[in-house]
Parts: structure tokens; sequence; C-alpha cells
């Protein structure tokens, strides 16, 4: 399957050069695609690909807001604290104020700044990041904030 996926990240350049538009949201999809396949140094490598069009291209706000977040999953599972923080602080700022329809991202984030602190035995700094996620949680709509209390409870302890 990564074979595949490296054939199609080749491609994509060379093919989608007359859609540059178009081009970022297919590599978020190849990324993700070697994220889940558990392939993170290359899922990385995607992502930034994906993020540069993204942010040469005028994508809008939160669609750059999820390349940052799932890219910042994934360069923290390959151990790179310094592009995940830097990715996750980018995504904060583009969501910051946003309404409803960016809570599950931000606690998206939420989740990915608690990982990065917790790997690096920062517990304290775990926790208060845990406990700032859950706070904001009090101020949204019911069936958002149902579905991701579980989560939020589970960072928490």
């Amino acid at each position: 399957a990564e074979d595949l996926l490296d054939l199609a990240a080749e491609r994509i350049g060379p093919k989608m050069e007359a859609h540059p538009d178009l081009r970022g949201p297919l590599l978020v999809l190849i990324a993700s695609a070697y994220s889940n396949l558990g392939a993170m140094n290359r899922a990385v490598h995607a992502f930034q690909a994906a993020i540069a069009d993204l942010r040469g291209h005028d994508a809008a706000s939160l669609e750059l807001a999820t390349a940052l977040q799932r890219g910042a999953w994934a360069a923290q599972r390959n151990g790179d604290r310094v592009l995940a923080l830097a990715w996750i602080d980018e995504a904060e700022r583009l969501v910051a104020g946003g309404g409803p329809e960016t809570l599950p991202l931000s606690d998206g984030l939420a989740e990915v700044r608690w990982l990065t602190a917790r790997e690096a035995s920062a517990h304290e700094e775990a926790l208060a990041h845990a406990e700032a996620a859950l706070a904001a949680l009090e101020a949204a709509p019911p069936t958002l904030r149902d579905a991701m209390l579980s989560r939020a409870w589970h960072r928490i302890g």
C-alpha cells in the first residue's frame, strides 16, 4: 500500500501543475493515508508539501488548520516535537475565535499538544492543557460537547 502511495505522491506534482488548488488537498489525503498506515516519516514529508501548497494558494483557514492539525499529530508521532508544536501554534491562530464548527479541530489540537507534553514528561503542562481543553468544551453546544467529553476526560486521567 505504501508503494502505491509513493507512486501517487510522485505523480501529483507534475500532473497537478495546472491545478495547484487541488494539489494541496490531494497531498493531505496521501499524507493521512501514510499516517493511517503508520508510515509517519512519509506522512510528515507529505504534510509538509501539502501545507506549503495550501499556504501558497490561499486555502481556506479551516482547510489549512485541519492539515496543520493532522500534520502536527504525525510529526508528534514521528518524534518531531518542534515541528508539531509549530504547526499546532499556527493552526490555533487560524481557528481562534471560530464558531462551533472549529471546536472538533480545536479539541484535536489540544489532544496533540497534550500528547506532546506528556511524552516529554512535562506532566504538569500536559494536565494544564487537558484542563484548558475541558474548560473550552463548557461553552460548546451539547451535541458537540457530548461527543468530545470522553476524550477530554481521558486526557485528565
